[in-house]
């Protein structure tokens, strides 16, 4: 602990250093602002350029407030338009403070000082945490103050300290009292010029509690003779004697300047003089002309305001709560309601720059008084800006107020209110409270149904069909199972039906909203099959669909391109391209970004287009990136990954499923672009690197799909064709049977125009393939056999011909299985997707069964595309040793440096017939550990199952003995 002065030259020593971040903590009072101007001071007198900025309390600045202070023009156009998800906007901001610092940097590195981040909203101090975790990157050096209060706790200031007091360039400063002598120095000062009576200086030292800013004034009090010394020793009034210090000053004032202040000190934030006069002019007892002036010199002369660049602000929030304390509560909120009232009057007549916040601050604060309606109006216009900019704290915040002013309000106002709030929360990813608003928003829907008797307006039915819209596409968005939102979707259908028909643009619009709530209806049938759970698409209705496309062109119609281009029913590539080139006329339209999805989608899952799709999600990529799109960043980086895995390009597969799997991470845990980071794209690589785990990755893939929520989830069919072809290459052979025949009952009633029955045909094959296993093989014929009849040849492994190829050789038509799998391994040559023309060598050789000299070659060309794991399969099948430890026998007695001590261990368990679990359990290991062991032990011998690993562990000696 020290003091502000004993402070004061570490801060500025360190402030100099590019990458330090320095913390002044205190209670209030103890000089955290006083010692950040000093040292900004003291830093511009040295040529170093300081960038300040202040939060202010409650939800009153503009959204990011706090950083536009700080960093001016650069950084308010990177907050233009950023409607993202909570934590999306961040990666933008960042990289928009480093360009703001990097203008203003010019020859010496500037110092940018944040005060008062006790105050600062959420999104800010997020924004501050991720900067200063890369401090040492940054081109200045920070300096924030805030209270260090130990009795109450805040999630992003205990985050932001905990990020401080990590290893790096930090330096925390904890004020305390002034030392005795620095005290003493400080009330002389205030006192005399030179010196003065000891005793006042005792006792005002003792009274001060050596608090700097109560020291001031109590010192200034007594010199200028409105305290007493004896006033000092008041038992009553210490430690708090400020409060009566700044009374006696304020009593010492003209009456004029008194009304002032107390109108004045409704605002936290710094004020310019255009609010100032509307406050002195618009309350109850009105101030212009020379007596507005002559007040606010006596209360710049008093010391109770200061000057300000934004105008004018308090010496010290304790003046300005020790001023709305000297009224009863009831007199202060009724002046605040008035300061909200006059603001708003000359907001609305441009008299004062439009400020939504600090209105909706006002008459939030000043709630259960009358007009509370036209205050929510406020609550709502702020909110859709803070909104609108990614500040999402402070729009969940404004939103909660808009509803606890339309609490009196008609049922279709507060219906509105909370559906705005739902969506807030669920923008700004509070799941749970999200939740709980919307168990509200129904109820209230409800109580709509049941008010027929209530006139209500066709604009107020407008406004909340609109919330309603607005809040099912949020909790979309955020991942919100479908069953949960259904019914605020059948609620708006209801209440657009009360929008007047005579109101010619209400109808207009209501015509809008209803076609898009007709899109929003649930269209997926829940489907099981055996164990399996999945969701079918039942598509849109085609009328809906094209009397929306009709009434949109260019950038209006990408509005809805989310809703039109699902659920990815069958377009002929024309139509794609034009989508394509609709978005690419307006890259920076959000809904530009859903197009490149669609679109890249199509093209790999429906036509094969694996060049065309990489380049949509390349695209798509770098716009979800720049503009902070969790979810579409790190699916396009996952369908990436898989359009480089076909193509040969693993290395650069693999890295980009890493990046993926970070991105996602703040996802919530059941959003379907979690399961594709976590699930699909890595069993996609193992599958083509063909290197496991494949049974821990078989079993997390059905975990998903028979999951509950699997029965609403159009990919979950993607994540059981998974489980099926990782069993396969497992050799679980038994297990491949069991879930190919739950598969293809999902995929007989899906239909054979589903988009994810093509791939997940083909995935299933391979493992029908790898494991021989033929108990579903004639309805996967007949499946493959309808695909081809309907012109369905192609999908992201390549053409059908190449799954009917393994399923003839499957069924032992060797004839047949060859001419199809050559067809199909030189389409995927000639489309350059290398990994997959390696593999139907691969295919091609074992249904002829080639020479030894022929799978050595093969083996060689999977090890140059970096596919070790088939390199293996292939040299065990020519029985030739592999490099390395992971070479498989060319019999059972030539085991020496196959396996590990442990897989020795493993394989004589499985040996003996131990499960998988069991086997965990006998060597004291995790069951997913077991599994991988498992795995690799299938990989190195070329054991297709369980049987014949335990063949090759009985020739090799490891098993038990033969009966």
């Amino acid at each position: 602990m020290t003091s502000s002065v004993q402070a004061l030259a570490g801060v500025v020593d360190a402030a100099r250093r590019p990458g330090t971040v320095v913390a002044v903590r205190a209670m209030p009072g103890m000089g955290k602002t006083w010692t950040l101007r000093t040292a900004g001071s003291i830093l511009e007198s040295e040529g170093i350029p300081v960038l300040r900025g202040s939060a202010t309390e409650g939800a009153w600045a503009r959204p990011w407030g706090l950083w536009h202070d700080a960093l001016g023009p650069r950084f308010t156009a990177a907050t233009e338009n950023l409607a993202t998800r909570a934590g999306e906007a961040l990666p933008a901001l960042t990289e928009a403070v480093r360009a703001a610092i990097d203008d203003r940097r010019h020859l010496v590195t500037p110092t940018v000082v944040l005060d008062d981040l006790h105050w600062a909203d959420d999104d800010s101090l997020l924004l501050l945490t991720r900067l200063v975790r890369d401090a040492d990157t940054l081109a200045c050096s920070i300096v924030v103050a805030y209270r260090h209060l130990t009795h109450l706790t805040r999630p992003t200031i205990d985050a932001l300290s905990a990020e401080l007091a990590k290893a790096g360039t930090r330096l925390f400063v904890d004020l305390d009292a002034f030392s005795p002598a620095e005290a003493e120095a400080l009330a002389r000062a205030e006192l005399t010029a030179d010196g003065g009576d000891a005793a006042p200086i005792e006792r005002i030292l003792r009274s001060a509690g050596g608090n700097p800013l109560f020291i001031r004034e109590l010192a200034r009090a007594v010199a200028e003779g409105t305290a007493s010394v004896e006033d000092l020793d008041d038992p009553r009034r210490l430690p708090a004697g400020i409060t009566g210090v700044i009374r006696r000053r304020v009593a010492a004032l003209p009456e004029s300047a008194q009304l002032l202040l107390a109108d004045l000190a409704v605002l936290p934030a710094p004020f310019g003089p255009a609010v100032a006069r509307v406050l002195a002019g618009g309350t109850t007892e009105p101030l212009d002309g020379d007596a507005f002036v002559d007040a606010l010199d006596a209360l710049l002369a008093a010391g109770l305001l200061v000057a300000d660049p934004a105008g004018y602000r308090f010496e010290h929030d304790v003046v300005r709560h020790a001023v709305t304390g000297m009224e009863g509560p009831e007199r202060a909120r009724g002046r605040r309601r008035r300061a909200a009232l006059a603001l708003a009057a000359a907001m609305e007549s441009g008299r004062v720059p439009d400020g939504p916040e600090l209105v909706a601050g006002l008459f939030a604060s000043s709630g259960g008084l009358d007009g509370d309606e036209a205050g929510s109006s406020w609550c709502a216009r702020a909110a859709a800006t803070a909104s609108r900019h990614g500040a999402h704290a402070q729009a969940v915040e404004l939103r909660r107020h808009q509803v606890a002013l339309l609490a009196a309000s008609p049922v279709l106002a507060r219906l509105a209110a909370q559906a705005d709030l739902t969506g807030a929360l669920a923008d700004a990813l509070l799941e749970e409270e999200a939740g709980e608003s919307l168990t509200r928003t129904a109820a209230l829907g409800t109580e709509v149904s049941s008010a027929e008797a209530e006139t209500e307006r066709s604009d107020a039915a407008m406004t909340a069909t609109r919330s309603l819209v607005d809040a099912v596409l949020a909790l979309k968005r955020a991942g919100f199972p479908a069953t949960s939102w259904r019914t605020l979707v059948e609620i708006g259908a209801q209440v657009a039906n009360r929008v007047e028909p005579t109101a010619s643009t209400a109808n207009e619009g209501r015509d809008e909203l209803t076609a898009v709530l007709a899109l929003l209806k649930d269209p997926v049938d829940p489907v099981t099959s055996g164990r399996l759970r999945a969701g079918r698409w039942r598509g849109h209705d085609p009328t809906t669909v094209e009397a929306l496309r009709d009434r949109h062109e260019g950038a209006a119609r990408l509005d809805h391109a989310e809703l039109l281009l699902q659920p990815y029913d069958r377009h002929p590539v024309e139509e794609l391209d034009g989508w394509l080139r609709l978005a690419l006329a307006h890259p920076h339209h959000p809904g530009a970004l859903h197009v490149l999805d669609a679109v890249g989608r199509e093209r790999y899952f429906r036509h094969g287009d694996v060049a065309g799709a990489d380049e949509c999600y390349a695209l798509l990529a770098d716009s979800a990136e720049r503009t902070g799109r969790i979810a579409l960043h790190a699916d396009a980086l996952a369908q990436r990954s898989l359009c480089l895995a076909v193509s040969g390009d693993v290395g650069d597969a693999a890295a980009l499923v890493a990046q993926a799997r970070s991105v996602a991470a703040p996802l919530g845990e059941a959003h379907r672009v979690r399961a594709v980071t976590e699930l699909l794209a890595p069993a996609l690589l193992g599958f083509v690197t063909g290197v496991g785990p494949f049974d821990a990755w078989a079993d997390a893939n059905l975990t998903y799909a028979r999951s509950a929520g699997a029965a609403g989830n159009v990919t979950a069919p993607s994540a059981a064709a998974f489980a099926t072809l990782l069993l396969g290459l497992a050799g679980d052979r038994a297990g491949v049977d069991d879930v190919s025949l739950e598969l293809i009952g999902l995929f007989e009633q899906l239909g054979p125009d589903a988009y994810v029955v093509n791939g997940g045909l083909a995935l299933a094959t391979r493992g029908l393939f790898e494991a021989g296993a033929t108990a579903a093989l004639p309805r996967f014929e007949a499946l493959a056999d309808e695909l081809e009849r309907r012109e369905i040849s192609t999908g992201p492994l390549g053409t059908m011909a190449g799954v009917r190829g393994l399923l003839r050789a499957l069924a032992g038509d060797r004839a047949t299985a060859l001419v199809l799998l050559r067809t199909h391994r030189d389409d995927a040559r000639s489309r350059g997707l290398a990994a997959v023309a390696a593999l139907g060598d691969f295919d091609l050789a074992r249904v002829e069964g080639a020479p030894t000299a022929e799978l050595a070659k093969i083996g060689d060309a999977f090890d140059r595309l970096g596919m070790t794991g088939w390199g293996a399969r292939a040299r065990a099948a020519a029985s030739l040793p592999v490099t390395g430890s992971d070479a498989p026998p060319t019999d059972g007695r030539q085991r020496a440096g196959v396996l590990s001590r442990r897989e020795e261990e493993v394989l004589g368990l499985l040996a003996s017939g131990r499960t998988n679990k069991e086997i965990a359990g006998d060597l004291g290991i995790s069951l997913a550990t077991a599994q991988r062991h498992v795995a690799n032990i299938y990989l190195k011998i070329d054991a297709r199952n369980r049987a014949e690993a335990t063949n090759w562990a009985l020739r090799s000696g490891l098993g038990p003995p033969r009966p």
